[in-house]
C-alpha cells in the first residue's frame, strides 16, 4: 500500500472515532516516512486531534484533522469540511478538498483552514452544537403551539411566517416545516407515528462540557443535549 503512493504520501482515513482511528494511524506510522501526511476525517473529539497532531509532528509526520458536515445531502452535492492541523498539509490538499466540497451561493467552497492541532474538529463540534440548540428551540416552539391547540399544518404556517424577514430562514427551519406537514397516504400526520427516541454522536455533549468547563452559559445547547438524553430513556418514560 505505502509503496504504491507517490511521496509525500497522503492517506485519507474515515473510520469510527476513538480507538479505531488510533489503531489505523499506528499502522500507517509503521510504513510512512518523514513528511508523509495522515488526514483523519472521522467524527473525532478535538482534544484527540490535538494529541494526534502533536505526536505525529514530533515523529516527522504531518497531520490534518478534518471534520465533515452535510449528511445525505452532502454525499450528493458535496459536504462542508473543517480542516485543522499542520498548516503545510492544508496547502497541499486544498485543491482536492475544495473541489469535493459544497459551494456557497456566491460560488465559494464550503471549507476553510481553521488552525493548528484540533482546531478544525473544534469548529465542527461547535457547528453541531448550534444545530442542537436550534432544533431544540424549534421543538419547544412546536410543543408550545400544540399545547395551544394548533395542528401540524398550523404550526408549519407559523414557522413559515418566521421566514418572511429572512432572519430565521434556514435549512433547520425548512426541514422542521417539512416534518410538520408530512403525512401518511391515509392523511394522518407522520409525526404521530415517529418513535420519540433520538440518538446522538457526541458532539453536542462535548460542546456542553466545554462550555461548562470554561464558564460560558449555553442554556439552549444544554437543554438540547438533555432533551435528547431524555428521549433515549424511553422505557423509563413509559
Amino acid at each position: 500500500f505505502a509503496g504504491s503512493l507517490k511521496k509525500p504520501r497522503r492517506a485519507f482515513i474515515l473510520v469510527q472515532a476513538g480507538a479505531a482511528t488510533d489503531s489505523t494511524i499506528e499502522q500507517l506510522k509503521v510504513v510512512f516516512e518523514n513528511d508523509d501526511i495522515i488526514i483523519d476525517t472521522g467524527n473525532a473529539n478535538f482534544k484527540d486531534q490535538s494529541r494526534r497532531a502533536a505526536q505525529l509532528e514530533s515523529q516527522g509526520l504531518r497531520f490534518l484533522g478534518m471534520g465533515i458536515s452535510g449528511g445525505e445531502e452532502g454525499a450528493r452535492k458535496g459536504p462542508a469540511f473543517f480542516p485543522g492541523g499542520t498548516p503545510s498539509v492544508w496547502e497541499e490538499v486544498r485543491p482536492i478538498v475544495e473541489a469535493a466540497s459544497a459551494k456557497a451561493e456566491d460560488g465559494r467552497p464550503c471549507v476553510t483552514f481553521n488552525g493548528k492541532g484540533g482546531a478544525g474538529s473544534c469548529v465542527k463540534m461547535y457547528h453541531n452544537a448550534g444545530e442542537y440548540a436550534i432544533l431544540q428551540i424549534w421543538g419547544e416552539a412546536y410543543s408550545a403551539l400544540q399545547a395551544l391547540g394548533f395542528n401540524n399544518d398550523q404550526v408549519a404556517d407559523v414557522f413559515e411566517s418566521w421566514k418572511a424577514d429572512g432572519f430565521l430562514k434556514s435549512y433547520m427551519l425548512d426541514i422542521s416545516i417539512a416534518a410538520c406537514r408530512a403525512k401518511e397516504p391515509a392523511g394522518n400526520y407522520l409525526s404521530e407515528k415517529v418513535k420519540d427516541c433520538i440518538g446522538s454522536k457526541g458532539t453536542g455533549l462535548w460542546s456542553a462540557q466545554e462550555a461548562l468547563e470554561v464558564g460560558v452559559p449555553a442554556p439552549s445547547l444544554n437543554m438540547g443535549v438533555i432533551s435528547r438524553q431524555m428521549t433515549m430513556c424511553k422505557d423509563e418514560r413509559a
